[in-house]
């Protein structure tokens, strides 16, 4: 196995590892594999063990998100696996939820050209995280790439990850140089502590949310910023991005079609 992994450059997990991380049983990811919802990324052909990859991890928080909006297996199979049944499934999630009914209004108006992005207060509320943080001078790519390693590296410390399909990235600039850090706020559950648990508090901020891809980002800030100077509000903090919905962590999904959020925490009026 060790062998396996060195070639590999992939440091893999074990079922047990990941059941206890996603607070189910080993046979619930199992099960996945056989309705053909997950593929191990090994499997012992001596003992049959299986381990599993932080993309098979991200996965699996997939299907658990799916399933807890009353998909069956053979619905989340369709999602995964036909561009048709995608459509199909999403409208159905839009229906069950109904905490996002705004948000689902915003993506009308910006399929229909109007009310492209624009800035609204919203509030926050507090949250348990695993937190991994990361520099770089490059953005593109960094904070999903950063998301799958925080994931990943949760599992193999057994800590009890949320199904919570809302992720938060923050942003911050380290010194002159401009170098960005990069933090992932992973929900988790209960009242779990450690070193990298941290709570991200409850706040208010200067919110712009979008169903689009990641172009939009540099025109999301600039509202932002010209939305502040308008209104005489103060900022209180970094910026978040909060990344919606399950697509965001799938490779195999257009990043096109994925919501993001971008959040300026403001001063108390």
């Amino acid at each position: 196995m060790k062998k396996l992994i060195a070639e590999s450059e992939v440091e893999l997990i074990s079922v047990g590892d990941v059941a206890k991380s996603m607070g189910v049983s080993r046979m619930c990811i199992i099960r996945m594999e056989k309705d053909g919802l997950l593929t191990p990324a090994w499997k012992s052909p001596e003992s049959g063990y299986r381990y599993y990859s932080p993309q098979n991890v991200v996965r699996i928080i997939s299907v658990l998100n799916l399933q807890r909006q009353g998909f069956t297996h053979d619905e989340i199979r369709m999602y995964f696996n036909n561009p048709e049944g995608r459509i199909l499934l999403y409208d159905k999630l839009l229906q069950k939820q109904k905490e996002i009914n705004a948000m689902v209004a915003q993506m009308k108006r910006t399929i229909e050209g109007k009310d492209r992005l624009s800035a609204v207060i919203d509030s926050f509320t507090e949250t348990r995280c695993y937190v991994k943080s990361r520099k770089s001078l490059v953005a593109s790519g960094v904070g999903r790439r950063l998301i799958k390693d925080t994931i990943a590296e949760a599992v193999k410390l057994h800590i009890p990850l949320s199904h919570e399909k809302h992720i938060w990235v923050k942003l911050g600039v380290n010194g002159l140089d401009e170098e960005v850090v990069f933090s992932a706020y992973v929900p988790v559950r209960g009242d779990v502590e450690g070193e990298n648990i941290r709570i991200r508090p409850a706040f208010k901020g200067l919110s712009v949310k979008w169903f689009g891809g990641t172009e939009d980002i540099a025109e999301a800030f600039l509202i932002l910023e010209n939305t502040m100077k308008n209104r005489n509000l103060t900022p209180a903090g970094s910026p978040w991005v909060l990344c919606l919905g399950v697509d965001m962590f799938n490779d195999e999904v257009n990043t096109d079609n994925i919501i993001l959020n971008i959040v300026v925490p403001v001063a108390e009026a």
